[in-house]
């Protein structure tokens, strides 16, 4: 590794910490683990808030959360209960994806092509393990010839139902991080707009 790449690493870490005090300047911050359940957990600790802070504002008579009150409410909760709220909030997510298909598949089938195009990263290499064996027999290793064209043949003759069952298999999955299609459906789930900084 080089001088420059150092520099840009270094620079590029400063920008994140300047950008994640700024944030907490503005907005209420709670820790989140940094692992393929970080959106899922965030998700959940979010609706946690927002039903304390509305239940909070319909008790007659009570005046208004303080922070401190409302930090002290998410932290009595457990590691294990705050990471079981989460898994529950990815099986809501696969489940909207389920049952509204016409909505999904697009993305779906965006995110397995660019997958099944030989994408390095860990859920790509898990979406075309559960799509071969189910599917497909593979006599080529993606990045060989053949393998890919056999791959993006699969795509497109899979159904609807075998393409959402694949894709949610996986990103059902605990550990494998959320990405745009989580997000849309998330938002479903908690009936409200999202919005992500990093």
């Amino acid at each position: 590794r080089g001088m420059k790449q150092s520099v840009a690493e270094q620079n590029m870490l400063k920008e994140e910490t300047d950008f994640a005090s700024r944030l907490k300047n503005q907005f209420v911050v709670f820790a989140a683990p940094n692992d393929g359940d970080c959106l899922f957990y965030s998700a959940f600790v979010s609706k946690l808030v927002l039903d304390f802070l509305k239940k909070a504002r319909t008790t007659l008579g009570q005046p208004g959360m303080t922070l401190a009150e409302l930090e002290a409410r998410v932290n009595a909760f457990s590691r294990q209960e705050l990471l079981s709220g989460a898994a529950d909030m990815r099986l809501d997510a696969m489940e909207a994806m389920r049952s509204r298909p016409d909505k999904y598949l697009p993305g779906i089938k965006e995110a397995m092509a660019v997958a099944f195009q030989g994408a390095g990263d860990v859920t790509s290499q898990r979406l075309r393990q559960e799509a071969t064996q189910q599917h497909l027999p593979l006599r080529a290793e993606v990045g060989e010839e053949g393998g890919r064209d056999e791959l993006m043949g699969l795509l497109e003759t899979l159904s609807a139902e075998d393409v959402l069952r694949i894709y949610t298999a996986v990103m059902g999955s605990p550990g494998v991080f959320g990405e745009k299609n989580e997000v849309h459906a998330l938002c479903d789930v908690l009936s409200r707009k999202l919005q992500l900084y990093y």
